[in-house]
């Protein structure tokens, strides 16, 4: 079965909020000194100018951050000067969260907070995403149809105590007890 995309996007620019502020908050602060007090000369914009490519900068590391959702994998792909692609495998998914904070939920936006069995990306999080996407519910049923078309089940192992096993509860060479 040839791989197809699902979803495509990324994260909203209120990531930035705070990077954009501070810089309209500096510019004003560097024109309210620079007509306030004209000892300190134009060299107070320098601040602003250092502020401004700052924001420009977290607004086109942001833009390069693109997530895709295909029917096996979700690839991660960000960089500016150096492009990275990270691809988690979705049967590889073990749990998955949605978080809305408050001020998400006030803009529209969500997180999801992905754990994976996946040796390099363990933990993912996709953050300030729309909520209008329902990027959630589709990545369950992706991950959920992936396993299925692929025969994957996941096993909890549990330990003598009852608990889930961990690395930890096995001797070294021994495989885990299974309950």
């Amino acid at each position: 079965m040839a791989e197809n995309t699902i979803w495509k996007g990324s994260s909203s620019q209120w990531k930035n909020y705070k990077v954009h502020a501070l810089f309209l908050v500096t510019l004003g602060v560097c024109g309210w000194l620079h007509w306030g007090k004209p000892a300190l000369g134009p060299w107070i914009f320098l601040l602003a100018a250092a502020a401004g490519a700052w924001a420009l900068w977290s607004w086109l590391l942001l833009k390069t951050t693109v997530y895709t959702l295909t029917t096996e994998r979700l690839v991660t792909t960000r960089g500016l000067l150096t492009k990275v692609t990270e691809s988690l495998e979705l049967y590889r998914v073990r749990d998955m969260q949605v978080v809305q904070p408050l001020l998400h939920r006030m803009v529209g936006l969500h997180n999801i907070h992905i754990v994976s069995s996946d040796a390099t990306t363990p933990d993912i999080i996709l953050d300030y995403l729309p909520v209008s996407d329902d990027l959630g519910e589709v990545l369950r049923k992706s991950v959920e149809d992936c396993r299925s078309r692929k025969g994957v089940r996941t096993m909890d192992v549990m330990n003598e105590s009852g608990e889930p096993h961990t690395h930890g509860d096995a001797g070294a060479g021994q495989a885990p007890p299974i309950v």
